[in-house]
Order: structure tokens, then C-alpha cells, then sequence
């Protein structure tokens, strides 16, 4: 088969799309033997940059980096160009010639089923979502969460939609050497302990709710106990004049420390530095980071809404989505008992194992195969 991937996210986009888009390319080109593939970069990228080009990988930069341009004007003639017989996008789909199968990367319906998130006009933008997961040949999506919901409020039928979950990301088995993670923090400006949310601030990721569940949980701390700090890591969102609203409403300036994103070769020490992890939005497509955390032995508290629990299942203490004092509660259960700390960090190593992007690549090579043989995925 020759196929045709949209690695427009491949060095860039939102966190989470880029880091599954990365890493499913790689798995899929280091271990398909059998297809042919071109991959489309976009627009500026060096093609001698990436670093699978060969026989059976043809590598292009797209001819425009808007997403609409690229796809109305650009993409149906790359694809003639290449004969591609499958192309895969993200999130929405190109006019192609007539036999060619398109599949879609989807990885959520929550602006249909959380609409209050979003502005009108992003609403209205997303709407194209709908309508390429209804006309696409077949549908990836990231958890039986998100299957569920693009089901229901696209009328995709069910078993046209295949779950690929995300892997692992690979940064989580470095470990940096004692003096490079001090360095690393310091360069940050974090202070230990902290407990350590890793995302964009958006306002579904109920951050003030973090915000006054550390609030409670620092003034609980036992008389002499060191100062603990909360990090926000991560790029601005549509809620950060809230978090600043809320950290200073809290009186917490000194006790917060926002990092903005972070580099890559920073996270290990940021993340292995953090005496506990907390996730809790009230809606996600699956939850990386939590996965992430727990891959470098830090126990976490994530919210038990959406796909969340499918990701940390019982290696983690799950609370209600907006709810402080449950939040508070978890947090102060994780920073002092030592036997549930031990439990939960060997119950992350075990769960762990089973998010691999090997295994994410076998699920969407195999919804390529059952998209170009008009059948629904396995």
C-alpha cells in the first residue's frame, strides 16, 4: 500500500498532538517493513531533517502552513503526485482523487461535548472535525473515552472508530545525572518539594481547583515541615489570566511558580523532582502526562472523569473534577504516606508497560488495513 501521512504536527502544534504524532510516525516508519510511505512536513521544514527518509520513505515539506490552504489547495495534488492509495491527516480531511481511502486522526469530541470551553468562533472552526470523521474511510481516535463521544456527538457508528492510546514518551527513561537535574531546576527556578502539573493552562484543566487544593494542603502541612511549592509547567492557555487571578486571590505568589513551556531536555528533572503529580481536568481525549509521571516513578492524583481512569486505572488516587477538598485530601495522602507512595509508584511501573508507541502503531497500521479493505477495525 502506498500511503500518505499529514506530519504536519511532527515538529510542532498543540503539546499533546505533537508529542503523538512524533512518536506514532517513528514507531510506524521503524517497524512497517511492508508499505510505502511519503510524508508530508510543514511548509519550511528540511526534508534532510528527518531522520527516516530512504527507499521506501519519500520525504516533502507542504507548500503552505495553514491548515485550510494546505488541505483545499495543496494536499490533493501532493497526493496525485505520490499515487498514494491511503492518506492520513489529523483532525480533518482533504478532497482526494476518487479510490483513495482517507483516514482521520481525531482525538476528541469535547468542544461538542463540552462547548462552554470554547469560543464561537473555535467552535464553529472545529466543526470541520465533524464532518472529516464522518466522511473519512475510517476514524483513530486515543481512548474508548473519546470513541464514545465522537460516536454519540458526530454520528460516527461505533465500530468505524479505531482506539490507538498514545505510548510512553521516550524523555521519560532518561535520567539526568544529580548535578545536571539540580542544574535543571535551578534553571527553571523551582524549589523543592513541589507538586508538579505539566499541561497547557486551559481552563477545562480546572487549575483554580488545584490552585485551593494546594492552598488547603499547604496550610496542613505539619509544623516544620519544608515549604511546598506547586509548578505549573507548561504554554499559556484561555484560562491563564485565571490561574494568575486565583494564585493571588490565594495569596500563594511566592508559593506558585509558573515555567511556561518546557524544553524538552529539561522535563526528566523537572518531572523525577516532583514529590507528587496532579491532573485533574474535567474532560480530556486521554492524559498523557499522568502516563509520563508514572513512568517516572511519581505518584499521581488525576481527576476520575472522561478517559482518565482508562489511563491510570488503580496506580493513582482519582478524585472528582472540581471538587478542593478531595483534591486537597489526595494530595496530603500522597506527600505523607510512605506504604501508599511505594504501593502506587510499583502499580505505575506494571500499568506502564502496556503504553508503548510500538503498540499504538500496530492498532493504527492496522486501521490503515481495515480502511483500505472497507472493513471496520478489529
Amino acid at each position: 500500500m502506498r500511503i500518505g501521512l499529514d506530519a504536519k504536527w511532527y515538529t510542532g502544534g498543540p503539546p499533546g498532538g505533537h508529542t503523538y504524532v512524533r512518536h506514532l510516525i517513528e514507531a510506524l516508519l521503524g517497524a512497517d517493513r511492508t508499505n510505502d510511505y511519503t510524508v508530508w512536513l510543514d511548509a519550511g521544514r528540511d526534508p534532510e531533517a528527518f531522520p527516516f527518509a530512504g527507499p521506501r520513505v519519500r520525504v516533502a515539506p507542504s507548500l503552505f502552513s495553514t491548515t485550510a490552504l494546505r488541505n483545499r489547495f495543496w494536499l490533493p495534488g501532493a497526493v496525485r503526485e505520490c499515487a498514494a492509495q491511503l492518506v492520513y491527516t489529523q483532525s480533518v480531511i482533504p478532497r482526494v482523487p476518487a479510490g483513495v481511502k482517507r483516514v482521520v486522526q481525531v482525538y476528541d469530541a469535547i468542544f461538542a461535548s463540552h462547548p462552554g470551553f470554547f469560543s464561537p468562533l473555535r467552535r464553529w472552526l472545529l466543526r470541520d472535525v465533524a464532518r472529516a470523521a464522518r466522511e473519512a474511510d475510517g476514524v483513530i481516535t486515543i481512548s474508548e473515552h473519546a470513541r464514545g463521544e465522537i460516536a454519540n456527538h458526530f454520528g460516527v457508528p461505533r465500530e468505524r472508530i479505531a482506539v490507538a492510546p498514545p505510548g510512553v514518551s521516550h524523555w521519560c527513561a532518561a535520567v539526568a545525572r544529580p548535578r545536571e537535574a539540580t542544574e535543571a531546576r535551578s534553571r527553571l527556578g523551582l524549589r523543592q518539594p513541589y507538586v508538579l502539573y505539566l499541561g497547557r493552562l486551559d481552563r477545562r484543566k480546572c487549575l483554580p481547583t488545584l490552585l485551593a487544593a494546594f492552598e488547603k494542603c499547604r496550610a496542613a502541612r505539619p509544623a516544620g515541615s519544608a515549604a511546598l511549592s506547586l509548578v505549573l509547567a507548561g504554554p499559556p492557555g484561555n484560562d491563564s489570566a485565571g490561574v494568575e487571578r486565583t494564585i493571588a486571590a490565594l495569596g500563594l505568589r511566592n508559593a506558585v511558580f509558573l515555567t511556561g513551556r518546557v524544553r524538552e531536555a529539561d522535563l526528566p528533572a523537572l518531572m523525577r523532582g516532583a514529590a507528587a503529580f496532579a491532573y485533574v481536568p474535567v474532560v480530556e481525549g486521554f492524559g498523557i502526562p499522568p502516563i509520563e509521571a508514572m513512568a517516572c516513578g511519581v505518584p499521581v492524583v488525576a481527576s476520575n472523569a472522561s478517559s482518565l481512569p482508562e489511563a491510570v486505572g488503580d496506580a493513582g488516587l482519582l478524585v472528582p473534577p472540581g471538587d478542593p477538598e478531595a483534591l486537597a485530601a489526595a494530595l496530603g495522602r500522597l506527600l505523607s504516606d510512605l506504604d501508599l507512595r511505594r504501593a502506587l509508584i510499583a502499580r505505575a511501573g506494571e500499568r506502564v508497560k502496556g503504553f508503548t508507541w510500538e503498540k499504538t502503531a500496530a492498532n493504527v497500521l492496522a486501521a490503515f488495513n481495515a480502511a483500505f479493505d472497507n472493513r471496520p477495525p478489529a
